[in-house]
């Protein structure tokens, strides 16, 4: 896909948080196309998990690349791309254009528990031209209720990538229900 689509580098790679379903292909893809900057929420703050990738695999990714620890409210340059991080390592954003609405799904929240690296996913909100999409990794519940409540952080999208394969532990109605996304992929 990579030469059909005529790409010689990658500029800008998120790695979103340090489970395996989440970096299981970013060493064999980094021998294959040079890669620009490597993108993190900074250490793994689940012991044991992705620990060897962590310690071992990544920092020889990005040793001869840039590496990035983001941080809420960063631009992730890219032409003609408004790329914004919104959350990283449990923190998020201030409220972005069009956004900070009241959110009356916040009355019915129920927080629920979660392993510790999911909630410190990178997440992103992306807008080119008109359309509008949020990428929010495997961000839970938790921090779902930080980025929208009591007033949105984000404003709506035209496509959600859902979070965390669609498990129940994300997708609350306090983040699908204010986003209003027209397509939803899980």
């Amino acid at each position: 896909a990579i030469k059909d689509a005529g790409l010689t580098q990658i500029d800008h790679l998120i790695l979103t948080h340090y489970h395996g379903d989440h970096f299981g292909g970013m060493a064999e893809i980094a021998k294959q196309i040079p890669i620009k900057e490597f993108i993190d929420h900074g250490p793994n703050l689940q012991p044991g998990v992705g620990a060897d990738f962590e310690r071992d695999v990544y920092p020889k990714l990005y040793a001869k690349a840039k590496h990035t620890v983001a941080k809420p409210g960063d631009k992730i340059q890219l032409t003609g791309v408004n790329w914004t991080i919104v959350a990283a390592n449990s923190e998020v954003t201030a409220p972005l254009q069009g956004a900070n609405q009241p959110n009356p799904a916040c009355a019915n929240f129920i927080p629920i528990d979660n392993n510790i690296e999911d909630p410190a996913s990178v997440a992103s909100y992306i807008t080119f031209g008109r359309f509008r999409t949020a990428h929010l990794g495997d961000l839970t519940r938790n921090i779902e209720f930080k980025l929208m409540c009591p007033n949105t952080l984000l404003p709506p999208v035209d496509v959600f990538l859902g979070l965390h394969h669609g498990q129940g532990s994300s997708n609350s109605p306090v983040m699908v229900h204010a986003l209003r996304p027209r397509v939803a992929i899980m």
